[in-house]
């Protein structure tokens, strides 16, 4: 008998608290993924200015989705300083953020991080010049770390999925103006995913990039933006992917 595969629901940038998408119903759109995945994935901007009452919002929001719900933060989320209360919110409610824990669901892992920006391949930007210069590139390095220790936590399970804001490759930014590529996320999480043999990677951050795109060695990446996936299908305009 053939298994059944799992179904991972994956969103990002949901900008709660600003209505930052005209009409947008949280709500039906919370209870809709609860019956059509197993599990729903949050890659990052869960707020839109990083406020502790717009968490709050979310998670009343999320009650209208049973399913187990993973989540990391987005730039969004950090644009009030309320970062660390924000996440005490999302670990006191039913979502388990990945930031600082990993899931698993039978036989397969769930790490995430929220990444950062650098630039991608032969562009990538070094650690060298003024100490803010320096700094940008150590944000990075960081998350790529974290990610790394996430990564062997989960260990030799067959299958392993990795949640991120920023891009881990520069094919899912196409459609947005190349002089912010840098800022939209960097290889350096690339190299990661390939080297942990990782089997599919979620991302947000890229409002008005492509929906699909591959690692060096064909790991699948998507970008699951909601203005991304609005116009994959404007009547359920999130990924569901079977693993």
């Amino acid at each position: 008998m053939n298994k059944k595969k799992l179904r991972i629901a994956a969103l990002a940038d949901l900008h709660v608290g600003k209505q930052f998408y005209e009409g947008m119903d949280y709500h039906t759109l919370f209870a809709d993924i609860g019956k059509n995945a197993d599990v729903f994935l949050m890659c990052g901007d869960l707020t839109d200015h990083g406020l502790v009452s717009e968490a709050h919002t979310l998670i009343d929001l999320l009650k209208a989705c049973p399913i187990p719900k993973l989540a990391i933060l987005g730039n969004h989320d950090y644009a009030r300083d309320q970062e660390e209360e924000i996440k005490k919110i999302l670990k006191e409610s039913d979502v388990h953020y990945l930031q600082d824990e990993i899931y698993q669901v039978e036989d397969v892992g769930f790490a995430g991080v929220k990444g950062f920006g650098g630039g991608y391949g032969q562009h990538t930007l070094g650690a060298f010049g003024e100490p803010l210069l320096r700094s940008f590139v150590q944000e990075a390095i960081s998350e790529v770390e974290q990610l790394e220790i996430s990564l062997d936590t989960i260990g030799q399970m067959s299958k392993k999925v990795v949640l991120l804001h920023y891009s881990p490759i520069s094919q899912t930014n196409h459609g947005e103006p190349l002089e912010i590529y840098p800022f939209l996320g960097t290889s350096r999480i690339e190299d990661v995913l390939d080297r942990h043999n990782v089997s599919v990677a979620f991302h947000g951050h890229a409002h008005f990039g492509s929906h699909h795109g591959t690692t060096v060695k064909g790991i699948d990446v998507y970008n699951v933006s909601y203005l991304v996936m609005l116009r994959q299908n404007p009547h359920k305009p999130y990924k569901v992917y079977e693993l």
